[in-house]
């Protein structure tokens, strides 16, 4: 019994996830669609080199973080898991979040110390 109740899980599992996957792409595609007409600077906000930004450096830290993941079997249970490819693709998620979170984390200190008005008015000064 118990076995099914773990399939029932998995396959859950795979729904859910199929399910955000496909939300994302339609998100993306009508964002994309949306903005397009859009110009790429809001409030003195180049806004469009941000979300450029924002992609390359996302797809940067994936590519990255699996071409640093490990492939090495691991032992749960008693159970040894030899799927590279799947090894790797969970220590590239482990990997992505953890330098995403430290990102976040740095970006907030650097947000709240003031640090970026000093700068942009010391621009500011530069350019008079």
């Amino acid at each position: 019994m118990t076995e099914y109740i773990v399939d029932i899980i998995l396959v859950c599992s795979y729904i859910a996830v199929i399910a955000v996957l496909t939300l994302i792409v339609v998100g993306v595609c009508r964002s994309v669609r949306l903005h397009s007409a859009a110009p790429a600077v809001g409030n003195g906000v180049r806004s469009g080199r941000i979300a450029v930004g924002v992609v390359v450096g996302m797809a940067a830290v994936l590519v990255l973080s699996y071409c640093f993941a490990s492939a090495r079997p691991v032992s749960v249970n008693g159970v040894v898991f030899e799927a590279a490819v799947w090894l790797r693709l969970t220590d590239m998620f482990i990997y992505s979040s953890c330098f995403l979170i430290l990102l976040a984390v740095v970006l907030v200190i650097f947000g709240s110390s003031g640090l970026n008005r000093k700068w942009n008015n010391r621009k500011r000064r530069h350019k008079a």
